[in-house]
């Protein structure tokens, strides 16, 4: 299992390491950097997105006295599937509404420092982490083997999430109750349509039901059955390339709304 990642930037040294050692110690890989432009020159290079960036308001940036506000409105750009936590003890309502306002997303939180800080990280932490699944309803076809391994599993996974198949799940009992169980943990839903599949129909009704974002996906227009035809499909005409651009987009709206 992939242990989640954490970028901590933190100017107080002391502050800084006490921190990296509690989130370490609940089981999280982190990064921590007391210099702001240091910590933006990682954002900028490293390949793998960071699960969650905890960064404190007020530290120097380049002229700006609160650069944490600088460092998350680069994250959200650099890093779209990041949850960023704001830490400070000098928040004010004000700031607090024109900060969000300011962000491209809403996977953002402040904490005071002094309120149980630790705590509140690790509820936050658990929260997204449950927001990070994202389960694949497909046929069970060789054709569609090259549409999952080259098309939606790398460009999930690209993006930051955990992306799994039915036929990936380790079990011992019945699988159909296996996938929904799958559905019902998953944040989103990608089910490709193609071929009016009976199970994938199915599996899609009991997403719905269970009030899930499903992104539906087929390989031509008129393959959509009448009833589903005021459902937004992602149309890829059998290209993976364009299968991989329009999915990636369509999870990163989807996730921005949280």
């Amino acid at each position: 299992m992939t242990i989640p990642k954490v970028l901590l930037i933190e100017d107080d040294k002391k502050f800084n390491v006490k921190l990296k050692e509690f989130i370490e110690q609940q089981g999280f890989y982190v990064d921590s950097y007391v210099s702001a432009p240091e910590a933006l020159t990682v954002i900028y290079s490293v390949k793998d997105n960071y699960d969650f960036v905890v960064c404190d308001m007020r530290m120097p940036f380049y002229g700006f006295e609160d650069g944490g506000v600088e460092i998350a409105k680069v994250v959200s750009k650099q890093s779209p599937s990041s949850f960023i936590i704001m830490i400070s003890n000098y928040f004010t309502t004000k700031f607090a509404i024109d900060f969000m306002r300011s962000m491209p997303h809403k996977r953002v939180t402040l904490i005071d420092k002094d309120k149980n800080l630790e705590k509140q990280l690790i509820d936050i932490f658990n929260n997204g982490l449950a927001k990070r699944y994202i389960f694949v309803c497909m046929p069970f076809d060789k054709k569609f083997t090259d549409v999952y391994k080259l098309g939606i599993k790398p460009t999930v996974e690209q993006i930051g999430f955990i992306c799994e198949r039915a036929d990936e799940i380790q079990h011992n009992g019945g699988i159909i109750e296996k996938v929904y169980g799958k559905i019902r943990s998953a944040y989103i839903i990608i089910a490709d349509m193609t071929g009016q599949n009976a199970n994938v129909f199915y599996e899609v009704g009991y997403a719905h039901a269970s009030e899930k974002d499903v992104i539906l996906l087929t390989q031509k227009a008129e393959d959509i059955p009448f009833d589903l035809r005021n459902f937004n499909h992602v149309i890829y005409d059998g290209q993976i390339h364009i299968l991989k651009e329009k999915l990636e987009e369509r999870i990163i709206t989807l996730f921005q709304q949280v």
